[in-house]
């Protein structure tokens, strides 16, 4: 009978699955091909090959990147019968979907695993990966959300007392430092806690349901922004900090009289910012998270536009455009409008989820 086995193994898909000791993207695909059904798993042939520690295993997979020209680099990276080329994770019906198609005719292409699914086969075994839409379509929901996040009421309103406090007691070169250092602060703080999110998400393997999810959260959040639009009400529950926080965040900034205690309020007010923040915030993690080595530049991006009116308001105080209680003066007059663009901004982002789940 060990022929029967020679002929099966002839007639495999061979794989090439490059991975890292202890990367759990990793150990969730190794996992999930080993629950394929025995009429799949019989038909691969796996070779694993370990990067992290293995120079010659981590240099034959540089090389096959640049072979295959691919675009997002990381590990696990799948190499389907030499010719298939896959970055990201597998799911079960992932492994079952690329396997039955290299069983068939395997193409040649460079895929991120967000896009197993869009994977075709033209005339000649050419391969038709349509993944430049999802990428367009991420991009847009990072910056509608950004900016829907940026001109979060609560945030102007904490920049323009801190800038007030320090103008009044040094001076507006110290309040340009100032305002760098809490703008610089709460982007880093904000971006370790984003990178932290999204590798909870990606351990956990819910990206999908998170995904729904936060469909149905930006739905809420749209309607909670255009409410407090036609009814607004100061710490409503919208884009805005509650009532009760808003005393001790008062108080905390009431010491920041140098860049050293800045930092320090600016920390501790990343904390209490997150809460009146973390409705956009978390639907973009949630999206990003999908693309597991290239979330990166999508993460830097939504925080720089997020720190972006603390900077400009910080330039505005310090060359003497507005003062710090002139800008408060502006955020409250024009408040309700700002919770309608946001609003409308997160009725965007809703509209590319469901384009992503495919409603």
């Amino acid at each position: 009978m060990w022929w029967l086995l020679f002929v099966a193994l002839a007639f495999a898909v061979p794989v090439d699955f490059y991975y890292g000791q202890g990367c759990p993207h990793c150990a969730f695909t190794e996992h999930s091909f080993n629950a394929l059904p025995p009429s799949f798993k019989h038909n691969v042939s796996l070779t694993m090959k370990e990067v992290y520690f293995n120079d010659s295993n981590r240099a034959e997979l540089v090389a096959l990147w640049n072979t295959f020209n691919a675009s997002v680099r990381g590990v696990p990276t799948l190499v389907f019968n030499r010719s298939l080329m896959v970055v990201g994770e597998l799911d079960v019906d992932k492994w079952k979907h690329l396997i039955a198609l290299c069983s068939q005719r395997c193409p040649h292409a460079f895929i991120t695993s967000n896009h197993v699914y869009e994977l075709g086969v033209k005339g000649g075994g050419e391969a038709d990966v349509s993944s430049g839409n999802g990428s367009a379509l991420t991009l847009s929901a990072v910056v509608l959300a950004a900016l829907a996040d940026a001109i979060n009421p609560c945030t102007l309103a904490i920049m323009a007392m801190l800038l007030g406090v320090v103008v009044l007691q040094k001076g507006r070169q110290a309040a340009l430092i100032s305002g760098l250092v809490f703008s610089g602060v709460v982007f880093v703080s904000y971006f370790l806690m984003g990178v932290g999110i999204i590798n909870v998400v990606n351990f956990a393997a819910l990206n999908k349901p998170f995904l729904f999810i936060m469909f149905v959260v930006s739905l809420i959040i749209s309607v909670l922004e255009l409410r407090a639009f036609f009814h607004y009400t100061a710490g409503f529950s919208s884009l805005e900090m509650p009532m009760f926080l808003r005393p001790v965040v008062k108080n905390v900034i009431k010491h920041a009289t140098n860049p050293l205690t800045v930092a320090v309020v600016a920390f501790l007010c990343s904390l209490f910012l997150l809460p009146c923040s973390s409705g956009p915030y978390l639907v973009i993690l949630t999206l990003i998270s999908q693309h597991f080595f290239s979330y990166l530049p999508y993460l830097l991006l939504y925080n720089f536009i997020f720190i972006s009116p603390m900077l400009l308001i910080t330039v505005v105080v310090f060359f003497g455009i507005k003062s710090a209680e002139e800008v408060k003066a502006l955020r409250d007059k024009y408040v309700r409008y700002m919770h309608l663009i946001a609003g409308v901004l997160m009725l965007g982002v809703a509209a590319i989820l469901a384009l992503r789940l495919g409603f």
